[in-house]
């Protein structure tokens, strides 16, 4: 996908250097939608079977007593528990599951406006510099605000981000080996999937916007390709930061969790053989 995505953006580059932006822009929004599509997806597949894995973990009972006098008084402060980081990691992924819906929102809303913008570069070929300039700034102008915009959200899920990695590690270390884990194993790992493909998808909006820069068309179209890029690198590390929390869940569920060896799995029954 991103070898034919290298191929329209050079199309579309060499298009740009002949006074029109038209082909980069549309490159833009799709490919920026299938990135947040694929992560979106991948939220709302991972959040599904934990209400099952919570019902085989089991939910200890609470037993109320009465308070004795001249008890101890118990510090207000200790460590949190399975359940507790399993409700974080639920809420955590609650929310940026909406996060990302944000985000396809955004490009959603970005695609129509390119369009008009590219009907206007189309226009204006050939006509004095002053008039592709000022076409060339509003450009950039409409890409600043989007760019604002990725700002804002990817600092939300920024945070949502690193409370879902602390709590899914932290309910697995914690959790009674026990438990049966069900398929959440194989959840995690279509998750590290789907995770990578978004990664990817992402690293390739860069990219693209990254040549643009470098064609250097006026100051505040490279300005506005500075920022957008900025804040694409950010949410591609919190992508980053995500694989590796799933990456380190897979391996505490390894050595809780082992599997049996084939050979106890295949071998077959003796009851009743004779000797």
């Amino acid at each position: 996908m991103l070898a034919a995505f290298g191929l329209a953006f050079t199309v579309g580059a060499s298009y740009l250097l002949n006074q029109s932006i038209a082909v980069s822009l549309v490159l833009w929004a799709v490919f920026g939608s299938v990135g947040v599509f694929i992560a979106e997806r991948f939220h709302l597949q991972l959040s599904a079977p934990l209400s099952a894995l919570d019902q085989r973990l089991g939910r200890p009972r609470l037993i109320r007593t009465g308070r004795i006098k001249n008890q101890t008084t118990v510090p207000r402060v200790t460590e949190k528990g399975y359940l507790d980081f399993e409700r974080g990691y639920l809420k955590a992924t609650q929310a940026a599951t909406k996060t990302l819906k944000a985000f396809t929102a955004e490009m959603n809303a970005q695609t129509p406006k390119l369009v008009t913008q590219t009907a206007r570069t189309e226009t204006i070929q050939g006509t004095s510099v002053e008039t592709r300039l000022r076409v060339a700034n509003e450009t950039a102008a409409l890409i600043d605000r989007h760019a604002a915009r990725f700002e804002r959200l990817e600092v939300t899920y920024r945070a949502q981000c690193e409370a879902m990695s602390m709590n899914l590690v932290d309910m697995l270390s914690t959790a009674p080996s026990s438990g049966n884990l069900g398929e959440f194993p194989n959840v995690l790992a279509t998750a590290q999937e789907h995770t990578a493909g978004s990664r990817e998808s992402m690293a390739g909006y860069r990219d693209a916007v990254i040549k643009t820069r470098k064609m250097r068309v006026s100051q505040p179209l490279n300005q506005a390709c500075d920022r957008l890029i900025l804040v694409l690198d950010r949410v591609i590390e919190d992508t980053d930061s995500t694989l590796k929390a799933i990456a380190d869940a897979r391996r505490v569920i390894s050595k809780r969790w082992p599997k049996p060896p084939s050979s106890a799995l295949s071998a077959p029954s003796t009851a009743g053989s004779r000797p």
